[in-house]
This record gives structure tokens, C-alpha cells and sequence, in this order.
């Protein structure tokens, strides 16, 4: 089979150049394993020229009856590996404050029948590469532009393509009174930002922002999460980078940024192979609304979202409560002053 994979790339790649560049290997190397099959049938396959190569009639009946046995031994190990897929549990897996409850909530109800198994994604690559390697059949993820890149075989969708970033300001800064903050008005401020880089492109992200508006920003806390930067708003001169869902409490106030400049997306990546496949659309659908309803439960997530991207398309219950990244009020008030 390795041989005919030579063979049958030589011949579509139509010279040894090309066909070393596709298969990875040295052209040296290449040309050593046709020597060793053009031993094993015969004969020469193919004639070389100074445009490439062609092949001779014995190459040809080699290239047509062994394209296909390629072509057939591909789409059977395709079809075992969805086969085995099928027989294990169904993978979903998460990063940190994203919705999976929704996400496992309607796999589930679409796949009653199917077993599944849930991952919690410590960062983007791991959920890539557990996708890659067929361990996952579904996750949602988050990725800020420059972010690690998906591989091949991983299909994306955005649930959400521009969720921004917005300013937490203590209650009594002056620059709490405005429906938007710009950036640069903040050149001079402490910054407090979650977690340092990593492969989401979240730090790159920010640096970039503020650079385009004109300064380079101090960053003195790397926090894991909103609930964690809150306290040390207290700090003089303090502000943080926030989740535009976050609920704040008392004392504090969460703002846009003027134009977004700092923002992700929340993306559903999946398998074409998996059992999945064809539900994307329906799990998407069911995401966006959930995701919706917790807009609206944030009026200053509500009013930017209404002014930028447009109208909800599905509301809160009255007296629903928040489910993704609701913090407890209580922090803020138990928590001492930073000296």
C-alpha cells in the first residue's frame, strides 16, 4: 500500500519535486523508493522529462488499477473509524465559563440514546488537538483574533463572532458616568486582566488594542477570572479587563469600550465524521438563544448589544437569574482594601 501511495502521488503531483513536497520527504529519498517499486514490478513507471515526469504503459496500468485500491483502502479505514466513534461515548467538551450546560443539555436531547462523555478544556490547543485526534466529537471554545489556529480536519462555527471585552471601574471613577469608555483615557491606569498569555491570543489581543490607541498598557494583576479581579478594584488608580456578562456588585460598574477593540468569539468546533455533523446547526441555534437570554438579563450588555449587532432574538423569563459567569455580589463587599 505505501508503495502504490507513491506511485499514485507521483502521478497526480506530475513531477518528483511536487510529489517530495506532498509526501514530506527529501526528493533524494523519493526517487530511492521508486527505484525500489520499479525493482519490485518489473519495469520503469514512469519516464522522466525536463517538465516532470509521465508515466509508461506499465506505469499507467499501475496508477489506474492502484489509484483506485488507494482510493477504496481510504474510504475504508474512513469508514471504520466513524464505525469505532460510534461505539465509544460521544465527546463534548468546554473551556471555562462558556455555556456547556446548554451545549450538553442539547446533544443529549437530540441523542438520547447515545453515551456521552464531558471534558473541561484547560485552554484552545487542548481542544483542538482532542478533536484532531478523534478523542472529542464536539466543543465550545473562545479564541481573540491571532488566536491557535484550528486544525484541518476541525469545522467552526460561531455561536457568538464578536463578544467584547469591557472596562470594570470602580462606582466612583470618573470616567463611570459614560455610556462607553475610550481606551485611551485609561492609558494611565493599573490594569487588572485575566490570566497572562496563552494560546487564545487574549494577551496579544489586548497589547494590540492598546497600542492602537496610542499607549502601552501596565498590567500589575494577572487574575483567573472576573470574580477574582473585583477586589482589587479597590487599589488606587485600579481597572479591569471584564466579561461583558459579568453581573457586578455594589461599588463596582462595567462600561464598553469605545469601537471594541478588544474582543473574542465563542465558536462550536466539531468532526465532519462525527455523529454530530449534522446536528451543528440545531445545537448553534439553541446556543445563540440561551446566550441571548442571558443578554438580556445584563442592561449594559443589553443596550451595547442592541446598539451593535442588533435585536435579541430570544429573552429571559422575569425572574430568571443569571447562569454564566455570575458572580456572587457578596465577594466585593467581604473583601478588604488592596494596600
Amino acid at each position: 500500500m505505501r508503495h502504490l501511495r507513491v506511485v499514485v502521488a507521483i502521478a497526480r503531483a506530475g513531477s518528483i519535486r511536487r510529489a517530495a513536497a506532498a509526501l514530506l520527504v527529501s526528493q533524494p529519498a523519493l526517487l530511492g523508493q521508486l527505484q525500489r517499486i520499479e525493482e519490485t514490478v518489473g519495469g520503469p513507471v514512469f519516464v522522466r522529462s525536463r517538465t516532470g515526469v509521465e508515466p509508461t504503459e506499465l506505469g499507467r496500468f499501475l496508477i489506474t488499477e492502484g489509484g483506485e485500491v488507494v482510493d477504496e483502502f481510504d474510504r475504508l479505514i474512513a469508514a471504520t473509524r466513524t464505525r469505532a466513534k460510534r461505539q465509544r461515548a460521544l465527546g463534548i467538551g468546554a473551556m471555562r465559563d462558556l455555556d456547556s450546560a446548554t451545549l450538553f443539555a442539547a446533544v443529549t436531547d437530540l441523542l438520547p440514546a447515545c453515551e456521552t462523555a464531558t471534558w473541561q478544556l484547560d485552554s484552545l490547543r487542548s481542544g483542538f488537538d482532542l478533536l484532531d485526534a478523534g478523542e472529542l466529537d464536539i466543543a465550545l471554545l473562545y479564541r481573540f483574533p491571532h488566536g491557535a489556529p484550528a486544525p484541518a480536519a476541525v469545522h467552526l462555527s460561531d455561536v457568538v463572532a464578536v463578544e467584547p471585552a469591557f472596562v470594570g471601574l470602580p462606582a466612583d471613577h470618573a470616567l463611570a458616568g459614560l455610556t462607553e469608555v475610550p481606551l485611551a483615557a485609561l492609558a494611565d491606569a493599573s490594569w487588572v486582566i485575566s490570566a497572562a498569555e496563552d494560546d487564545t491570543g487574549r494577551l496579544a489581543g489586548f497589547h494590540r488594542a492598546c497600542a492602537g490607541a496610542g499607549f502601552t498598557p501596565r498590567i500589575r494583576h494577572y487574575v483567573g477570572d472576573c470574580d477574582m479581579a473585583i477586589p482589587l478594584l479597590r487599589a488606587p488608580g485600579a481597572v479591569a479587563v471584564m466579561h461583558p456578562l459579568c453581573l457586578p456588585p455594589d461599588g463596582v460598574v462595567i462600561r464598553p469600550i469605545v469601537g471594541s477593540p478588544h474582543y473574542r468569539s465563542i465558536t462550536i468546533a466539531w468532526r465532519e465524521e462525527s455523529t454530530v455533523d449534522e446536528l451543528v446547526p440545531e445545537l448553534r441555534l439553541r446556543l445563540v438563544e440561551n446566550y441571548h437570554r442571558e443578554v438580556s438579563l445584563r442592561p449594559h450588555y443589553r443596550s451595547w448589544w442592541e446598539a451593535n449587532v442588533g435585536a435579541l432574538s430570544a429573552h429571559a423569563p422575569e425572574g430568571a437569574r443569571a447562569t454564566i459567569c455570575a458572580m456572587g455580589a457578596a465577594r466585593m463587599v467581604a473583601a478588604q482594601p488592596v494596600t
